[in-house]
């Protein structure tokens, strides 16, 4: 049960990320200000700049991909789809 409550937060986040890159998409059509780039190639802390045409560039050719949490897997019982759909959608209002 604890693992399918993990599961719950997990599956909050990414409905979060997926919503923010979907945001993120149709405000860049209609306003192409480009995007900020966190990590370098070799994975290191470095935030910078991406030009509108470097994003969209790297987008195209798949450079740049969108974040994938790893997965929790589903439950076997009932309980545990209860617990973790519940605690998804607690997951915004907890303080």
């Amino acid at each position: 049960m604890p693992r399918q409550a993990l599961g719950g937060v997990r599956d909050a986040a990414q409905s979060f990320l997926e919503f923010a890159e979907w945001a993120g998409a149709r405000a860049e059509e209609n306003f192409p200000l480009g995007g900020v780039q966190v990590f370098d190639e070799a994975g290191n802390f470095a935030p910078s700049y991406v030009p509108p045409a470097e994003l969209e560039k790297g987008r195209a050719g798949g450079k740049i991909k969108n974040p994938k949490l790893p997965d929790v897997g589903a439950s076997s019982i009932t309980a545990g789809a209860v617990v973790r759909s519940v605690t998804q959608f607690m997951v915004p209002f907890v303080r």
